[in-house]
């Protein structure tokens, strides 16, 4: 053994348990004890039971909010939906009446027809202008053949009377 180890050999004898014995209780220190541990656990379960129950109230706000957004998306739905029938009634009955319209064909062939009508009609007034003229003149005679018998009746009726 070295000589200056001989010197000091009861100090570091003595010493080592105390040194050992005081890093001891610096490290013992610094650890937290099983009590420390469980109070430090204990808060930290409350601190999460809070917030735990933090975020449960949040999403049943959320649950209740997407209900509602979900009741009123459904009756802007159903509201739509109506709107939707309506219009197809609309617009089933605007086709039954494109449907009975006439189309282009239908309205020439009328043209065409009024026109052949016209054209009929003008010579049935010809004709009848033809023969109101030879009644006006049938008129004539009748009235000449009327007067002709009323006087012949008349001289009848006067040599009748003589």
């Amino acid at each position: 053994m070295p000589e200056w180890l001989q010197s000091w050999w009861g100090a570091v004898a003595l010493g080592t348990p105390l040194v050992v014995t005081a890093i001891g209780w610096a490290v013992r220190k610094g650890l937290a004890s099983q009590k420390d541990l469980e109070k430090e656990k204990a808060a930290r379960a409350a601190e999460l039971a809070a917030h735990a129950e933090t975020v449960a109230k949040k999403i049943a706000e959320e649950a209740a909010m997407r209900d509602r957004d979900y009741s009123e998306v459904t009756k802007r739905l159903v509201g739509i939906d109506r709107r939707l029938d309506r219009g197809e009634d609309r617009f089933e009955r605007i086709g039954l009446r494109l449907d009975q319209m006439p189309t282009k064909d239908d309205i020439h062939d009328l043209s065409k027809s009024i026109t052949g009508l016209v054209g009929s009609v003008g010579q049935v007034g010809v004709r009848v202008e033809a023969l109101s003229e030879r009644l006006s003149a049938t008129d004539g005679r009748l009235q000449m053949l009327d007067e002709y018998l009323r006087e012949d009746s008349l001289i009848e009726k006067q040599r009748a009377k003589s």
